[in-house]
């Protein structure tokens, strides 16, 4: 009977420690099986192409890029309305605990950062089974989920464009942001720093987190058997938040992919002048 009894007790001990465990691990909530849940939509519905834009940030706020005005209200890319867009969710907008939760680590962030990944994966597979054109397009952040989907899944749109991001970060870059830290780069694009002046919140730092889920990835390496004959990189020179392309990068992408420019000093976002943006479009319908 007294065997029994310490049984039972050490069983209830062994309980309460694995709930306090559980208790302390972050609560990953799971992707909707409804396609229709992953994106918002913009134009016309029946069009034959359509363009998914992957958004920056990592941020919480939702970003529609190609759906920008002019002040006087006329659009500042028409060359986009006659088709689809489409705008997925990323990891953090469909589970809001990724802000707010303060159990939120590194390898949480990993796993997190792959499931945008696989929402952007499975958009493209949806608009293609309805016989769609469809181009994929992302910046900063959203460049390296479009970067992991290539690696992960290959060249699965008809041209995937990664904007204003990056091949190979730095490891003191994303080992901090991993950290919840801000990392800049100077005015060359060449030599990162740590930003002791940004704002510490729980969701700046799991945002960060968020960005170093994938931003710990090398590419060269990951896309040794990968086709990127449909892909498109641009880079800009003297970019302050990502930083430039290495030399390694560059001659590791010029003879595989589609295109790569190396556009020399703009600012992070300015490849969406309108008439950079044009110039862009009209590359990718020419080669399509």
């Amino acid at each position: 009977m007294r065997a029994l009894y310490t049984l039972l007790i050490a069983t209830s001990l062994l309980m309460s420690c694995k709930k306090d465990k559980d208790d302390k691990s972050f609560k990953s909530t799971p992707i909707p099986t409804d396609i229709s849940k992953l994106y918002e939509t913009y134009g016309d519905a029946n069009a034959d192409t359509v363009w998914i834009y992957v958004q920056g940030g990592p941020v919480t706020e939702r970003e529609y890029a190609f759906e920008e005005l002019y002040d006087d209200g006329s659009d500042l890319f028409p060359f986009f309305k006659d088709d689809l867009r489409i705008y997925p969710y990323q990891a953090q907008h469909l589970d809001p605990n990724i802000a707010s939760s303060i159990i939120f680590d590194f390898e949480d962030a990993k796993k997190e950062a792959a499931k945008s990944s696989e929402i952007v994966k499975r958009i493209v597979e949806h608009f293609k089974a309805k016989n769609k054109v469809v181009y994929l397009v992302g910046h900063s952040y959203g460049s390296f989920i479009v970067n992991d989907v290539l690696a992960r899944y290959g060249s699965i749109a008809r041209k995937t464009i990664s904007l204003n991001g990056r091949i190979d970060m730095d490891n003191v870059v994303w080992q901090g942001f991993s950290k919840g830290e801000e990392w800049l780069f100077d005015q060359s694009g060449l030599n990162p720093w740590l930003n002791t002046s940004a704002t510490n919140t729980t969701e700046e730092k799991n945002m960060r987190r968020l960005a170093a889920g994938l931003g710990y990835n090398r590419y060269t390496e990951r896309y040794a058997n990968t086709d990127l004959s449909d892909a498109i990189f641009l880079t800009a020179e003297d970019d302050m938040y990502v930083g430039d392309y290495t030399q390694h990068a560059i001659d590791f992408l010029q003879p595989r992919a589609e295109k790569l420019y190396v556009v020399p000093s703009i600012g992070h976002s300015d490849v969406f002048h309108p008439s950079m943006m044009k110039g862009l479009h009209d590359v990718i319908i020419k080669n399509n």
